[in-house]
């Protein structure tokens, strides 16, 4: 997924692109298979267990990765295996493009000394990044709003 988020420095707040993957699961062998394919594209994440389950709750561990080149990657490698994020996984593909073009320099380097458009003015951007918060809200989101 995506966002636009802020940072504080001194008196101004300036906002910026998040850009993020986490896969959550309590099947460890699905997970193996995540870092597989991150270590085999060379991708750097961060494993995670979740708080210790108590009863009969399996333990919730997570694969997260949020650099954009690796969110671009992964979501690549694993798109054809998507179900139900795979309308959260095409939205923030389209993002990356629509903000990125198909330069794998910008991806990969926070600045190539290309003049971008601010997220203030990038409004099909910030269209995208409303659409994907009403997509990852829990349950039923209006369609169009």
């Amino acid at each position: 997924g995506f966002g636009i988020r802020h940072k504080k420095r001194g008196a101004k707040t300036y906002p910026y692109a998040a850009w993020y993957v986490a896969v959550s699961n309590t099947n460890p062998m699905m997970l193996e298979e995540i870092i597989a394919i991150a270590e085999l594209i060379g991708a750097r994440y961060c494993y995670q267990l979740h708080g210790v389950q108590h009863g009969n709750r399996k333990e919730q561990q997570r694969v997260s990765f949020v650099n954009k080149a690796t969110v671009k990657i992964v979501l690549e490698q694993t798109y054809p295996f998507l179900v139900n994020k795979r309308p959260q996984a095409a939205l923030t593909l389209r993002a990356l493009f629509a903000r990125y073009g198909g330069n794998l320099q910008m991806l990969s380097q926070r600045s190539c000394g290309q003049k971008m458009p601010t997220l203030g003015s990038d409004t099909e951007f910030s269209r995208m990044a409303v659409e994907m918060r009403r997509m990852n809200q829990r349950g039923i989101a209006p369609v169009g709003g």
